[in-house]
């Protein structure tokens, strides 16, 4: 059986707060709820469960949200845009990766 906190290194560092808190309010939801698939695509983190509940949908949209607003590499607030890969990232991370452009093509996730 997987969960949330299985998959941590699947995605940044800056997330692992948003994944941290989805996984205990899944917990309260289904304490044996199964992760399927945990990634980030387009910008945003996506949790794919076994089998949910509606609550747990709700859940797992809020962290969505929440992904596309927060810096993948540090967790300070970020904006989800291109150029190539679309990430979410604060400013300095942005422009970190857009300095080198083997990177902007890089799914650092």
């Amino acid at each position: 059986m997987s969960q949330v906190m299985d998959h941590l290194t699947d995605v940044g560092p800056g997330w692992h707060r948003i994944l941290l808190a989805l996984h205990y309010d899944l917990l309260a939801v289904d304490p044996n709820y199964e992760v399927d698939q945990l990634k980030e695509k387009f910008g945003g983190l996506r949790v794919y469960l076994r089998y949910h509940h509606l609550a747990c949908e709700k859940l797992i949209m809020e962290a969505t949200r929440l992904s596309h607003e927060t810096c993948e590499e540090c967790g300070e607030p970020g904006e989800t845009a291109g150029p190539g890969w679309i990430k979410t990232l604060c400013e300095l991370h942005r422009i970190q990766r857009n300095a080198d452009p083997a990177k902007r093509w890089e799914n650092s996730g």
